[in-house]
């Protein structure tokens, strides 16, 4: 997959996360008890259940176990993921030392690393992070000045000129127009005219069709 400025593609994950029809979604991946092997992070107490490996509402206290232990993250076509850094190995092979994280995000334009020292990238992640956890924040439904928050938090902190533009763009407005409406103001473009009934035949037969491949 070909390398861009990965500012460049910084700010176009920025544009994914202001844009209130992409939902963020997480996986989790963390530390077994030994730093050397890795798998899937489990909450050990008796009445709790193992955490969810995809985007789920399981949560203790303010914000999700998604969000605590989140390795990596989607925003429409746009990942994020946290690697491991080669972990350095005791003297009897038993044990080993982590030694911290790299980042590679992924997109329609290609790909970037960042290291875990870019904080600029870190204000990113930190922002899907919290826009993850808006639908229940705090068991309520996102407030309207929560997604404000969290992009005046991202375009105090970033340098990169870029990055600092695209922060400011502020929030794409959510579509509620449902499916239904979006292709009937598609074939209408065209100069296609139907009765709501014949179109909703039609895309029941196209969804038919889908769900069958």
């Amino acid at each position: 997959m070909a390398k861009q400025d990965k500012y460049d593609l910084l700010a176009s994950v920025i544009n994914a996360l202001y844009d209130e029809n992409q939902e963020v979604k997480i996986e989790t991946t963390t530390l077994n008890a030994n730093a050397a092997k890795r798998g899937t992070w489990i909450i050990e107490e008796k009445d709790n259940p193992q955490m969810p490996t995809k985007h789920g509402d399981y949560k203790i206290g303010a914000w999700s176990k998604n969000r605590e232990h989140a390795e990596s993250i989607k925003i429409g076509k746009y990942s994020l993921r946290r690697i491991p850094l080669e972990p350095t190995p005791t003297k009897d092979g038993k044990y080993a030392v982590e030694n911290g994280w790299k980042y590679i995000v992924r997109g329609p334009e290609g790909e970037a690393e960042f290291s875990q020292n870019d904080d600029d990238f870190l204000m990113v992640w930190s922002g899907a992070l919290a826009k993850y956890d808006l639908p229940t924040l705090n068991g309520k439904k996102g407030r309207p000045g929560d997604m404000f928050r969290i992009m005046s938090a991202i375009y105090d902190n970033v340098k990169n000129p870029k990055v600092k533009e695209a922060a400011g763009k502020g929030v794409t407005k959510k579509d509620n127009k449902t499916k239904f409406d979006k292709a009937k103001e598609s074939l209408e473009a065209l100069g296609i005219k139907a009765s709501d009934e014949q179109l909703k035949k039609r895309l029941a037969t196209i969804q038919n069709k889908g769900s069958e491949m």
